[in-house]
């Protein structure tokens, strides 16, 4: 397939057919889990008619970069290994122990997938340009979006990243404990985000006994009550309110 991960969006190749590398890394079957789990979702939801088939896309030019990252990490890595501890901090030959610290922790950030940080595409509404963020293969409607969110046909959407300075857009949400407002019991967060094809709006409500934030949450609310709010938009007739979109404060 000539380097690619797809022929037309039909065919589609993952783990150690895209990304081969040394046993010393130890992320064959971890980024392969995160290749089939990416497309995973995306198949199903063209295949039950709730996204357009373009979102397949995406799929390689998210994958492919992590596989690029993996693949010169894991060179660097395996020289680690067989290399000679350093004498002294003179000893430019011989491998320093804190380097090889370091490359280990990057070594359990690729593990847990944590490291992994996907461009602006159709899905991602970050700025910055596709092709330099992803590997050059993601199109908005044939044309590469730009830094200022141009695509052929009008804008693309850009989130606020000013807005949150410790959730990433494009990189995993990490896993902390968070207070659930509905039952005042902390959770692991990750602990909410079951794989049920749902997507979901989290709000974090912060001090609800502030009446400033308190009227916050409560305007939200009441718009996504509203029969004009995405939760209406894209749930069908007669299915639960939450079986497309669910909602966490």
């Amino acid at each position: 397939m000539g380097g690619q991960f797809t022929a037309h969006e039909r065919v589609f190749i993952a783990g150690d057919a895209v990304h081969t590398h040394s046993p010393k890394a130890g992320q064959g079957m971890n980024v392969s889990m995160q290749d089939a789990y990416n497309l995973g979702w995306k198949i199903a939801h063209c295949v039950q008619g709730r996204a357009s088939r373009s979102i397949l896309k995406t799929y390689q030019s998210e994958r492919r970069r992590v596989a690029q990252d993996l693949i010169a990490f894991d060179h660097k890595f395996s020289r680690l290994f067989s290399g000679r501890p350093a004498k002294d901090a003179a000893d430019e030959a011989g491998i320093s122990m804190e380097e090889f610290k370091d490359a280990f922790e990057k070594g359990n950030l690729f593990a847990s997938g944590l490291i992994v940080n996907y461009g602006a595409s159709t899905l991602v509404t970050k700025e910055g340009d596709a092709k330099e963020q992803g590997d050059g293969s993601e199109l908005f409607n044939g044309t590469v979006s730009n830094s200022n969110g141009v695509k052929a046909g009008g804008r693309r959407v850009i989130g606020n990243q000013e807005l949150s300075a410790n959730i990433k857009l494009g990189m995993r949400m990490p896993s902390f404990q968070v207070l659930n407002q509905s039952d005042a019991r902390p959770w692991q967060f990750q602990e909410f985000l079951k794989s049920d094809g749902r997507f979901r709006v989290v709000v974090f409500a912060g001090n609800l006994k502030s009446r400033t934030q308190f009227e916050k949450v409560k305007k939200l609310g009441d718009h996504l009550a509203s029969e004009t709010s995405c939760i209406r938009r894209y749930t069908p007739a007669g299915a639960p309110v939450d079986s497309r979109i669910e909602i966490f404060v």
